[in-house]
């Protein structure tokens, strides 16, 4: 019982801590991107 309410809590924590790594990483390719976009224009 214990160790599947703790189960439940990292569940629920991991995508809060994963979603700011991805937004850490996507932004900066994504700010490039449209750069690069722009240059070819």
């Amino acid at each position: 019982m214990k160790s599947k309410h703790w189960k439940q809590i990292v569940n629920a924590g991991l995508p809060a801590m994963q979603t700011p790594l991805c937004i850490r990483y996507t932004a900066p390719m994504l700010s490039l991107e449209s750069q690069f976009l722009r240059g070819l224009r």
